[in-house]
C-alpha cells in the first residue's frame, strides 16, 4: 500500500472516531450493532453450510473481518461478513478440489479468502477502482437472477432432509431431489423448515425493526429441543443385517489415505513437469508423457472425490428400520427384506460412521457441537500450484462479492449524502478478507439486509460493525452451545429467505426495452450461470467476455442515420416511407472516430453515394464524435477525396472544436476549408439554399417546413 493510502485509510478511522466523543453517538451505534449481531449470527451459520464448510467457519468469517472492515471503509454502514452469492462461489470454485467438510476443503477456503483479498487490496491500492466497469449492470443482473435461483435449488435438500446427491449440474441434482420426495422425505425438517420461512416472512412484513432471523432460530431450537427433534442411537456393525453398509463406510474410512497418496502423486508429477521446463533440451516425447502422467494424476484424484461423494450420498439414502429379535435388536435396510420379528415405526438415518459402529438418528439433524473459543490465528502458505488452481475463482470472488459490497455502499452513501472512495473500499474489504484468513475465516463480503438493518437501527459510525463482531466474538467464546439443537432445515430456510430478494426479473425485462444487445447480454449470463452451475465463476467471465465483444462490436460499427426534418420541424432519424433529398443527405455519426470503425465510416459515406447517384453534398452531424485518432483522420482525408473526385462535397456541422484543431493538422486541403464547418443544422442549410435556390429549397425534406417555427 502506498504512502498516500495509508494516509487516506488512517484519516477514515479518525474520521468517524472523533464522533464517538459523543455519548449518544455511542449509544446508537451500540445498540445497532447489537442489532445487527442478531442477524449477522444466524447468516453466517447458514451461509458457512453453503459453502460446504462446518457451519462454526460462518461465526469465525462474522469476526475478524467486520472489524477490520470497519477499520478502514470510507462507509459508516456497510456490515461486512459472509453472504450468500461469496459463499455459493466459495463451494463452485472448491467442490471439484476436496469433499465438503474435509480438513483439506477447509484449507482451500481460508487460502480463497486470502488470495480474493490480496486482488482487492491490490486493486484498490493501485487506484484501479474502475476495473469494477469490466462487470456491466446487464451481466450483474442476470448473475444475481440466477445465483439466487441456484442457491434457493441447492438448499432444498436441507430444507426437507433429503441429502443432494452429487450431479454434474446443479440443475440435475434439483431433479434427482424431486424425485427423492415420495421415498425419502424427511417430515420433521420438511414440518420445522416450512415453519421458518413462514415467520420469518412474516416477520420481515410486519416487524422490520425486530431480530426476526435470530429470533425464528432461537424459537425453532426450542421447538427441537422440546420435542426430541433429533434422537440418536449408537450401533454395531453386527447389529446391521446388510452387509452393503459396512463396505461403504470403509471405503469412506479409505478416502483420507487414499487422496492423500493421490495428492503426492500429483506433487511429484508436477515437481517432474517443472523441471523438464526448465530444461532446455528435454526432448518433446519425454515432456508429453510427463505433462500425461501429471494429468492422469490429476484425473484419478478427480475420480476418487467423485466416488466419495457418491459412497456418502449412498449412506446418507440408507433408511433403517428397527427389528427386535430374541438375538437382540436389529436394524434393516427398509424394502430389502422381509423382515420376521417386531418391525418399529421410526425410520433411522446414518448420522456418523466409524470402523466399528455407526451413529444413527431419527427425526431431523441439528447443527449439533459447536467448537467454543475464537479462532487462532495460522499461517497459510501460498505456492504457485495453489494460486493456479484458486486464481480464477478469487478472482471471481473478489470483483462479484465487491460489485455487490460498492453496490449496497452506495445506495446508503447517497441517501446519508455520505461520501465514498471505490479505491478506499476496495482496500478495506481486501484488508477484512487477509486478516480473517488468518484467523480461519472463510470469503466475506458486504451485505444488503445487515447494512439496512444496521443504519435503520440508527447507526452513527462504522464502530456499529465493531460492536457487531465483537458480539460474535463473545458468542464464540461462551454461546455456542445455544445453537446445538438448532435445526439445519432452519439454516436453508433462512438462507431460501434472504436471496428472494436477489431475483429481479422486471430488471431484466427493463433493460430490454432500453437496449437489445444489453438485454441479450443479461439473458446469455443468466442462462450461463444456469447451464455451467456449480462453475458459476466461469459464468461471470463469459458474460464479462460477451460483453466485452458487444462493446467493442458498437465500437467498431458505430450508428449512422441519416435526417430529416420531422413534423415537429426537429431533425430526427428517417422514417420508414419518409422521402430524403436526392442532391442531399445529412447523416449523425453515433461515436468517436477512431482506428476500429475509420474503415466502416468511410465505406459507409462511399456506399451511399453509389447508392445516390445525383447526390452531392453530404452533412455530417459530428455532436457525438468526440475525438479522432490518426486512423480516423486518415480514414477521413481518403474519402473525403474519394468523394471530391465523385463530384460530392463533404460538410460537418456541430463538430467539437477539439476534433476541429485535429483537422486543421491534417494534410488534406479541403478539410481546412472554413466553409465546409457549420454551428448548427440551420447555418448549413442556410448556405445550401443560396448554392441550390429558393426552387430546390422549397421542396427539399430538408428545408424548414412551412407555418412551424
Amino acid at each position: 500500500m502506498t504512502r498516500w493510502h495509508r494516509t487516506q485509510a488512517a484519516l477514515v478511522l479518525f474520521d468517524w472516531a472523533k464522533d464517538l466523543k459523543y455519548w449518544p453517538n455511542v449509544r446508537r451505534d451500540v445498540v445497532a450493532g447489537l442489532t445487527v449481531a442478531m442477524l449477522l449470527i444466524p447468516q453466517s451459520l447458514a451461509y458457512a453450510q453453503l459453502a460446504g464448510l462446518p457451519i462454526y467457519y460462518g461465526l469465525y468469517a462474522a469476526f475478524i473481518p467486520p472489524i477490520i472492515a470497519s477499520l478502514f471503509a470510507s462507509s459508516r454502514y456497510l456490515s461486512t461478513g459472509p453472504v450468500a452469492i461469496t459463499s455459493l462461489l466459495t463451494a463452485s470454485v472448491l467442490q471439484n478440489l476436496a469433499v465438503s467438510g474435509s480438513d483439506e476443503y477447509i484449507a482451500y477456503a481460508i487460502a480463497l479468502c486470502l488470495l480474493a483479498g490480496i486482488i482487492q487490496c491490490g486493486l484498490g491500492a493501485l487506484k484501479l477502482g474502475r476495473v469494477m466497469n469490466f462487470i456491466s449492470y446487464p451481466v450483474m443482473i442476470g448473475f444475481a437472477n440466477a445465483a439466487a435461483i441456484i442457491i434457493a435449488l441447492a438448499q432444498l435438500g436441507n430444507l426437507i432432509g433429503i441429502p443432494t446427491p452429487p450431479a454434474t449440474h446443479a440443475i440435475d441434482a434439483f431433479f434427482k431431489v424431486i424425485q427423492d420426495i415420495p421415498n425419502l422425505v424427511n417430515i420433521a425438517s420438511l414440518s420445522i423448515g416450512l415453519l421458518a420461512i413462514l415467520l420469518i416472512i412474516i416477520g420481515q412484513y410486519y416487524f422490520r425493526r425486530w431480530p426476526i432471523v435470530l429470533m425464528v432460530a432461537l424459537l425453532t431450537t426450542l421447538i427441537a429441543w422440546l420435542t426430541n427433534y433429533q434422537q440418536q442411537r449408537t450401533v454395531t456393525f453386527d447389529q446391521i443385517i446388510n452387509p452393503s453398509i459396512a463396505m461403504l463406510i470403509k471405503s469412506r474410512a479409505s478416502f483420507e489415505e487414499d487422496s492423500a497418496k493421490l495428492i503426492v502423486n500429483i506433487e511429484k508429477a508436477q515437481r517432474q513437469v517443472d523441471e523438464a521446463i526448465d530444461t532446455e533440451d528435454t526432448p518433446e516425447d519425454k515432456m508429453a508423457g510427463l505433462m500425461n502422467q501429471l494429468s492422469q494424476a490429476k484425473w484419478q484424484l478427480e475420480q476418487r472425490i467423485i466416488r466419495d461423494k457418491v459412497d456418502k450420498t449412498a449412506l446418507n439414502r440408507i433408511r433403517l428400520r428397527e427389528l427386535s429379535m430374541e438375538k437382540g435388536v436389529r436394524y434393516f435396510i427398509e424394502g430389502q427384506m422381509s423382515p420376521i420379528g417386531k418391525v418399529g415405526k421410526k425410520v433411522w438415518q446414518i448420522d456418523d460412521y466409524y470402523l466399528d459402529y455407526v451413529d444413527i438418528r431419527t427425526g431431523g439433524e441439528v447443527v449439533g457441537s459447536i467448537p467454543s473459543g475464537l479462532p487462532s490465528f495460522q499461517l497459510i502458505a501460498l505456492d504457485s500450484r495453489l494460486i493456479k488452481r484458486l486464481l480464477i475463482g478469487a478472482l471471481a470472488i473478489a470483483l462479484i462479492g465487491f460489485m455487490e459490497s460498492i453496490a449496497v455502499a452506495k445506495r446508503y452513501a447517497t441517501d446519508k449524502r455520505e461520501s465514498l472512495s471505490i479505491n478506499q473500499e476496495l482496500v478495506s474489504q481486501g484488508l477484512a478478507k487477509i486478516s480473517g484468513a488468518f484467523f480461519q475465516s472463510m470469503p466475506v463480503s458486504g451485505g444488503f439486509a445487515r447494512t439496512a438493518l444496521n443504519m435503520a437501527s440508527g447507526a452513527r459510525t462504522n464502530f456499529s460493525n465493531i460492536v457487531a463482531g465483537l458480539t460474535v466474538g463473545l458468542i464464540l467464546l461462551v454461546g455456542t452451545g445455544l445453537f446445538y439443537y438448532l435445526p439445519k432445515a432452519t439454516l436453508a430456510a433462512i438462507i431460501i429467505v434472504s436471496v428472494i430478494g436477489l431475483v429481479n426479473f422486471p430488471a431484466m425485462f427493463h433493460i430490454f426495452r432500453v437496449s437489445r444487445n444489453e438485454g441479450f447480454l443479461a439473458l446469455f449470463t443468466f442462462a450461463a450461470t444456469l447451464l455451467l452451475a456449480p462453475r458459476i465463476d466461469y459464468a461471470i467471465l463469459l458474460g464479462v467476455l460477451v460483453s466485452l465483444v458487444i462493446y467493442l462490436n458498437e465500437g467498431m460499427n458505430p450508428k449512422i442515420v441519416e435526417l430529416v426534418r420531422q413534423d415537429d420541424n426537429e431533425w430526427g432519424e428517417v422514417r420508414p416511407g419518409q422521402a430524403t433529398c436526392y442532391l442531399i443527405s445529412m447523416i449523425r455519426f453515433g461515436g468517436s472516430l477512431y482506428f476500429a470503425n475509420a474503415t466502416y465510416f468511410a465505406d459507409t459515406l462511399l456506399e451511399l453515394v453509389r447508392s445516390r447517384p445525383k447526390l452531392k453534398y453530404i452533412i455530417v452531424d459530428c455532436i457525438r464524435v468526440n475525438k479522432i485518432d490518426a486512423s480516423g483522420l486518415q480514414a477521413l482525408e481518403n474519402v473525403v477525396f474519394q468523394l471530391d473526385d465523385a463530384g460530392v462535397e463533404v460538410w460537418f456541422v456541430r463538430m467539437r472544436q477539439s476534433v476541429k484543431t485535429i483537422l486543421e493538422h491534417s494534410q488534406c486541403p479541403l478539410l481546412k476549408k472554413e466553409t465546409l464547418f457549420f454551428a448548427s443544422h440551420r447555418q448549413a442549410i442556410d448556405a445550401l439554399t443560396q448554392y441550390l435556390g429558393a426552387k430546390h429549397m422549397n421542396n427539399c425534406p430538408l428545408a424548414k417546413i412551412k407555418g412551424k417555427h
